[in-house]
């Protein structure tokens, strides 16, 4: 099968251009540079790069503001643009088009805010939409992949000229520094001039017409995070003190020092898309902002993740394939804390009145889309932890001097905590017990272990020690009974403790109603992440209930979020 190629237009030759790396054993067209061949028509184009707006102005006011960006963030290679015409079904046909390379300023590898971009088409081709108007697409740092997609609809045999469909697989190469794949954000339309004027007028790159202005946005999202309280955290209850008055006392230490991404989407759209459910009926293509803010974004998934039911630890055929480092049994690039050293220097611009309250963020890491539609009845409870997007936390347990833990454990043994409250070693546990005989926590204890006393001496100088041993068989199970236990890690040389985050990227503020799009990840959002505050001891796992829903009433782990476009989204965390 032939294959046709586009023609390659260096629309402003500049030393030092960046390297596509994967991308350039795709040649396109007759080589980089190329002047263009007799019969050749020329546009030009103007790409509003995601700059953001003023400091603090939010697009609809629910996010923090917008924030610029680093420089290898918005550098441009090279631009992709696209032509084509709306069908009666909604979709757009492929026409044309063209690379060109990007425009940087006298070699520094940044671009001009708006870069202008000549482009050359065949004049057949635009011959046959002389006078009427088409719709343009333009992709920044296109990668090989969508170039050969692209490219592959020049040949005549292929029948379905549709492309705003197309889906891609994960590559990291999407997010490289400088070449960050961003993608039309609206539509655009533009009038072809009559074909005299194709033939005679534009036929020049001085005399080129004008495609307009296309806004693009950057393809992935973005994690920011800020360490408080020095990443650690006092767990505090209340107890009866002098004058049976409450007061607080320390319980233990959490230290966080680590965090790891989960459900990292495998494959998201070219081109953004919305619905009125995130669904893919009845779509909206490329929305604008403003869309993007007030409609359900929809992914490639949506059709299955309406349903989702977890099966063998979230692998159920077609959806675990769909992520990497799944919620249960998927593999951790754990992050340490101290080895977060990228200084987001913007983050006091997007909101000026909290400045410097948004000082100390580091860019953490990107990721892909990942967005999870309405149920059927038009509720929100399709949004499950098995299919979002989140950060899991891994600390240890400090037993720090004083402590209730540091009173109750000993030769780091076991540590048991029930309903929510830490008791420490197994004889702590017993002790509770005795105080009260009949309870739940002591009914939970009998279930699980036997208990025999022992007393030596007499009167005064009587000692009575306990040995408690497990028991086996049906009923005995200490986490079937209620219990959690903490191990000691010998390796590690703690007791490792851990909490899930279900990313929020529109945070309703009520946590016993699950929002529009609350939870997910969108493209061109920056997710600042902060953990203010934990109240509990986490889990002794890392491990979670895939067909949870997302929203939790119960809140043990705070995060500060807000959003960005580059939008920030900062997550004040609390457990």
């Amino acid at each position: 099968m032939k294959k046709h190629l586009k023609k390659l237009l260096a629309g402003c030759l500049v030393m030092g251009l960046f390297s596509c790396s994967s991308d350039d054993d795709l040649s396109l067209g007759n080589g980089g540079g190329a002047a263009g061949g007799e019969g050749d028509v020329y546009a030009t184009l103007t790409l509003k790069l995601p700059t953001g707006t003023r400091a603090g102005e939010g697009l609809d006011g629910s996010n923090a503001g917008d924030e610029y960006g680093k420089d290898y963030e918005n550098s441009v290679g090279s631009i992709l643009v696209v032509l084509a015409e709306k069908t009666e079904d909604g979709k757009y046909k492929y026409l044309t088009s063209s690379l060109s390379d990007g425009q940087l300023n006298g070699g520094t590898g940044v671009s001009p805010v708006n870069p202008k971009y000549t482009l050359v088409f065949q004049n057949a081709t635009l011959a046959a939409k002389a006078g009427s108007k088409v719709s343009v697409f333009a992709y920044a740092n296109p990668t090989s992949s969508l170039r050969g997609a692209i490219d592959a609809l020049e040949d005549p045999e292929v029948e379905d000229k549709s492309f705003t469909d197309l889906v891609a697989d994960f590559d990291a190469e999407i997010w490289a520094n400088n070449r960050f794949l961003m993608t039309s954000v609206e539509t655009v339309s533009a009038d072809i001039p009559d074909a005299t004027a194709l033939a005679s007028e534009y036929n020049k790159p001085e005399k080129a017409f004008d495609l307009g202005t296309v806004p693009v946005v950057r393809a992935a999202a973005r994690f920011d995070y800020k360490q408080v309280k020095g990443n650690k955290y006092e767990i505090k209850t209340k107890v009866l003190g002098e004058n049976n008055l409450e007061e607080d006392v320390i319980v233990g230490e959490v230290e966080l020092t680590h965090m790891a991404l989960f459900n990292l989407a495998t494959k998201y759209y070219y081109l953004p898309r919305t619905s009125a459910n995130g669904l893919n009926a009845n779509i909206t293509l490329c929305p604008g902002k403003g869309g993007m803010d007030y409609q359900w974004v929809v992914g490639p998934m949506a059709d299955k993740f309406q349903n989702y039911v977890s099966t063998n630890n979230n692998t159920e055929t077609g959806i675990g394939s769909y992520f990497q480092y799944a919620l249960r049994g998927g593999d951790r690039e754990w992050t340490e804390f101290s080895k977060l050293t990228i200084d987001d220097n913007h983050s006091t611009t997007w909101d000026n009145e909290k400045a410097p309250a948004n000082e100390g963020y580091k860019i953490w890491r990107y990721a892909t889309e990942n967005t999870i539609p309405a149920d059927k009845q038009g509720g929100y409870s399709a949004q499950k932890k098995g299919i979002t997007t989140g950060v899991v936390f891994k600390g240890k347990i400090n037993l720090v001097a004083g402590s209730l833990l540091a009173k109750n454990v000993n030769d780091n043994e076991d540590i048991y905590m029930f309903n929510g409250v830490m008791y420490g070693g197994i004889k702590a546990v017993y002790k509770a017990v005795k105080a009260a005989p009949v309870s739940t926590l002591a009914e939970a204890f009998n279930n699980c272990f036997t208990a025999e006393e022992t007393t030596t001496g007499e009167g005064d100088d009587a000692v009575t020690t306990v040995t408690i041993t497990p028991k086996t068989g049906e009923g005995s199970d200490v986490k079937e009974n209620g219990f959690t236990v903490y191990k000691y890690d010998t390796v590690a040389g703690c007791y490792p403790v851990y909490y899930h985050y279900y990313n929020r990227h529109d945070d309703n503020g009520n946590n016993d109603v699950m929002g529009e799009m609350e939870f997910g990840v969108v493209r061109n959002n920056v997710y600042k992440l902060s953990v203010t505050n934990i109240n509990q001891f986490g889990s002794p796992t890392d491990d979670d209930n895939p067909d949870d829903p997302d929203e939790e009433a119960e809140t043990y782990f705070q995060v500060s979020v807000e959003v960005l476009p580059w939008v920030v989204r900062i997550n004040n965390i609390e457990f």
